[in-house]
């Protein structure tokens, strides 16, 4: 059995999609935020895992910062705060691995501060 989606299907805001998997333990949350736009400074109670697929993200986790290119994978671990939006003048795509068939996630402000 399969099931097939768009992510125009699964938006839940402007620029964020997002899969459930229910039963199958994985969540997927594909982002894209235009120049001077983020995720809120958030945490889960389990690690996850990060795709920058077009774009250079700044990541936010914990007390550091970090500018990751396209490409590359980023891991964080669980309960720490994070948060990521685009670096310069081009839009960023960032797919979210989540180890749970629902995510769950606390945020800690309610606006990008990358």
């Amino acid at each position: 059995m399969y099931t097939v989606k768009s992510t125009s299907e699964l938006t839940v805001s402007e620029g964020i999609s997002r899969f459930e998997g229910g039963d199958t333990p994985i969540s997927v949350f594909v982002t894209e935020f235009a120049p001077g736009n983020g995720t809120t400074l958030h945490r889960h109670p389990y690690d996850e895992v990060f795709l920058v697929e077009s774009g250079i993200a700044r990541f936010v986790v914990g007390e550091e910062s970090i500018d990751v290119e396209a490409g590359n994978f980023v891991t964080v671990a669980a309960d720490t705060p994070h948060g990521y939006g685009p670096v310069g003048d081009q839009p960023l795509r960032v797919i979210g691995i989540h180890p749970a068939g629902t995510p769950v996630q606390e945020n800690l402000r309610e606006t990008f501060d990358g």
